[in-house]
């Protein structure tokens, strides 16, 4: 920065001090013309006096450095403001309101509540089904059922692997019911082939 301010002011002061050579000069030249002519010496030395009081001016004068440093400064600073223009950036948010998706939450919450009592509302009534069939064939008075009834109790209650048992035993009459349907349909289908 200063080096700028040197390189502008170097110029200037070149330039006033071969304007004050080219003064001196010039006075040298008309002292030695006024020499050689008598009565002008008043004259001279007023002119001497006027002179000697713009050369004082002169050098008072001075470039104003400190100005042109903050200018400069300023300058610079403007240039690399402008060279990097600043960018603005749009973010674009989309969003829902809270209460759409409490609302929202709210609303499966529900569906799953409304899901789950009347799944129980079914098994219930299915419970209740049973229930009545079991007190029905308590209340028979043949006593095979009777005894029927009071050895299956005492077998769920004895024996825990029965269910497994029930289980097995109802897949395999599942097993056989629909080896007889298989086997009446080929049945079926034979007939027909041979009635074709």
């Amino acid at each position: 920065m200063t080096q700028q301010n040197n390189d502008m002011s170097t110029p200037f002061t070149e330039v006033v001090t071969n304007k004050m050579k080219k003064q001196d000069e010039q006075i040298a030249s008309l002292q030695e013309k006024t020499n050689a002519i008598p009565g002008i010496t008043n004259e001279i030395s007023d002119f001497k006096k006027q002179l000697t009081e713009v050369k004082v001016a002169i050098t008072a004068i001075r470039f104003p450095t400190r100005q042109m440093e903050e200018l400069s400064g300023k300058l610079v600073t403007s240039v690399t403001l402008l060279k990097q223009p600043v960018e603005n950036k749009v973010l674009h948010h989309h969003h829902f309101d809270k209460i759409i998706i409490i609302t929202a939450v709210l609303f499966v919450i529900l569906c799953l509540t409304f899901c789950g009592w009347y799944n129980t509302s079914q098994k219930i009534d299915q419970y209740r089904a049973n229930d009545y069939k079991y007190r029905f064939l308590k209340l028979k008075s043949d006593p095979a059922v009777h005894r029927l009834l009071l050895s299956t109790d005492s077998l769920h209650q004895n024996n825990p692997g029965f269910v497994d048992e029930l289980l097995h035993g109802e897949d395999s009459v599942r097993k056989m019911i629909q080896q007889l349907v298989d086997a009446k349909e080929r049945e079926v289908s034979d007939l027909k082939n041979k009635l074709k």
